[in-house]
């Protein structure tokens, strides 16, 4: 398949639509290795031989030493990842269309995140367009990163300008290679990663997004409120069915007396009505019910995907599938998995207990004993565990203009706990709070200085009863378990404040990835070093005790005095290696219409300003910053300088 360009086709040997990368050098042919793969090392009679990911091997290379082809790169791949870039450097704007009208609402759902993936690194200059399944197209309403839904193929290839490039994400992960994500009968990858893998895109947060609207909202309280539900008490959906027998799990209903005993309220969501084989509800009145939940029990199927898209808790039950990697997308929704009793790897599809002529999962007629043996007790205890165990975390995001780091900044929160947004923004005069309105983000706008802006934060924390503020600026994307990773650490430190291991973006290739720089490290800090108050865990305990952040200068020094203050308490700020976040250092302040003289001017007061208030300058004596005897025996009133209003 070619590109289309101005009605013009360009075949797959043109402007690197098939890339020269399939060539080495001059006369010698051979495939690119797979970069997620690590270094294979083959031996013959005449030596070793090493080859790392990401190299080019000759084709007598790969007949030499019989390579197994499964480590290379898909010709598929190479060619649609280089289609993106040539439509765009050649037409400037284009359009995608993608192609996923099979079963599976949850593949739809998924398959969404290549246009979320595309307006990330494209913006304006892709239009992204979908075409699905006659009835699936509701599962789309509302989500920004998909312009045009479509349940023809056709009409999509006719309407408007057509489609530059066209997707077929139906057989798309069938192409991957050589099934990679079922090495040896295991699941690897799930399918969002293999879709983005497959066309050389990265995001962050691959997560999709399901929207629900105000009139839908109104209506799901106001149905369960004519069932006789009281919304002031947990309230736990039920899914009866999957897609298929083998992922029926079919102790449900044991499931829902056991709840129900608990005295839990219990909402079954795919049920039909009587007499008929009609669902009770609509897709779009589930999602709206869905939202409600406390959390929802459901077999691997369509709902725990719409909760993990709407950020809602889910249990997600799992028999020959590895849960784990199913549900890695969705921050509040935790697997249940069965074990087999013959074998420690999941089949996936392909389930060898179960008789009958086929392997294939969706022509069995029962669930495999792997999802059977699932005790409803367990489902139970996890469900009192999502219910109790989170903690309240306020997240604060403090913005001036950029607005496109806010949205990526705010993609990335994500967490097990219970959060909620708070921007506190500097009067922007981009669209950086229309986009929070739309998305019901809470905003405060006013011209502050950073001090009075993280006070604003304290103060919300407190009147909301919080148990901690992360206290984020706009430049920085979180790690995905990088919230949950600070309150674990918070915990059982009993620390006042955490932080985690900063990376400077502008020193790393974007898609390296978080979890290759993780490292389970823990340290305390005793001064601080740049980007430790960009993305900061703050306890209540610290709130309480210290107070707020004291003004020094327009934007400096009020980190450096609050850290101090809290290491005179006996407390500590705990930097922890085993999350991580990127930060663009300085982006937002670098942005502002000031001059570097005056930056500079402002943070010398500040510098000032701080050796009036502790006796010390904080950058020519910074060993005395480390020593709390020292600064306390310059300040005899240090025990008073502790506690600081923030109202």
């Amino acid at each position: 398949m070619g590109v289309t360009i101005n009605g013009k086709v360009y075949g797959d040997v043109a402007d690197g639509i098939k890339p020269k990368s399939f060539r080495g050098m001059p006369g010698r042919t051979g495939q690119f290795l797979r970069r997620d793969i690590p270094k294979q090392i083959y031996q013959d009679k005449d030596g070793k031989m090493s080859l790392m990911p990401g190299q080019f091997v000759t084709d007598d290379i790969i007949k030499r030493y019989n390579i197994n082809p499964q480590y290379f790169v898909h010709p598929e791949t190479m060619r649609l990842q280089g289609s993106f870039a040539f439509a765009h450097k050649h037409k400037g704007k284009f359009s995608v269309g993608i192609i996923r009208d099979m079963n599976g609402r949850g593949d739809v759902l998924m398959a969404s995140v290549i246009c979320k993936a595309l307006k990330y690194q494209y913006g304006n200059a892709v239009t992204t367009k979908m075409c699905v399944k006659p009835g699936y197209e509701s599962i789309l309403f509302g989500n920004d990163y998909v312009d045009h839904i479509y349940t023809d193929r056709d009409l999509m290839d006719k309407e408007g300008e057509g489609v530059d490039i066209k997707l077929n994400v139906n057989d798309l992960e069938f192409k991957a290679e050589l099934k990679m994500f079922e090495r040896e009968q295991k699941i690897v990858k799930n399918r969002t990663t293999i879709y983005l893998e497959h066309l050389g895109l990265y995001l962050d947060n691959t997560t999709p997004h399901y929207f629900v609207t105000d009139s839908e909202r109104v209506w799901a309280k106001q149905e369960l409120e004519r069932k006789d539900y009281n919304l002031n008490k947990p309230i736990i959906g039920i899914q009866l069915y999957g897609s298929n027998a083998t992922r029926t799990y079919p102790n449900m209903w044991d499931v829902i007396h056991l709840l129900e005993d608990s005295g839990y309220q219990v909402l079954v969501l795919d049920g039909k009505n009587v007499g008929t084989d009609n669902y009770t509800y609509n897709l779009r009145q589930v999602g709206a019910l869905v939202e409600q939940m406390t959390t929802t029990v459901t077999p691997n199927s369509y709902l725990f995907h719409l909760a993990g898209a709407m950020k809602k808790r889910a249990i997600a039950l799992f028999g020959s599938c590895d849960g784990k990697i199913w549900v890695e997308d969705y921050e509040k929704v935790t697997a249940i998995d069965g074990k087999c009793p013959g074998s420690k790897n999941k089949c996936w599809w392909t389930m060898p207990c179960l008789s009958g002529d086929s392997l294939r999962e969706k022509e069995k007629t029962h669930a495999p004993d792997c999802l059977a043996q699932i005790k409803p007790e367990t489902i139970l205890d996890e469900v009192t565990r999502q219910i109790n165990e989170p903690k309240k975390v306020l997240v604060a995001v403090l913005t001036y203009n950029m607005s496109h780091l806010t949205k990526e900044m705010i993609d990335s929160i994500r967490s097990f706990h219970n959060y909620d947004i708070l921007v506190i923004d500097n009067e922007s005069s981009d669209d950086t709070i229309a986009w929070c309105e739309s998305h019901n983000i809470k905003t405060i706008i006013r011209r502050q200085p950073v001090d009075e802006a993280w006070n604003m934060g304290l103060q919300a924390t407190k009147e909301g009863g919080y148990d901690y503020l992360l206290l984020c600026n706009n430049d920085c994307i979180l790690s995905s378990e990088y919230i949950n990773t600070v309150v674990e650490v918070a915990e059982r430190r009993q620390a006042f404040l955490v932080t985690g291991n900063v990376i400077n973006k502008r020193d790393v290739q974007h898609n390296i990835g978080f979890q290759e720089m993780v490292k389970s490290v823990e340290v305390t800090q005793n001064v601080m070093v740049a980007g430790d108050y960009s993305a900061l865990l703050i306890s209540k305990d610290c709130i309480d005790k210290v107070g707020g952040f004291k003004y020094f200068a327009p934007r400096y020094q009020c980190d450096e005095d609050h850290m101090l203050r809290v290491r005179l308490f006996g407390k500590e700020l705990v930097k922890t290696y085993a999350t991580t976040f990127f930060h663009k250092h300085g982006a937002v302040v670098k942005s502002a219409d000031f001059t570097e003289a005056r930056r500079n001017s402002e943070w010398m007061e500040g510098v000032k300003n701080f050796k009036l208030e502790w006796g010390v300058d904080i950058y020519t004596d910074r060993n005395t910053l480390h020593s709390l005897s020292r600064i306390k025996d310059m300040n005899s009133d240090w025990k008073d300088k502790i506690y600081r209003k923030y109202k």
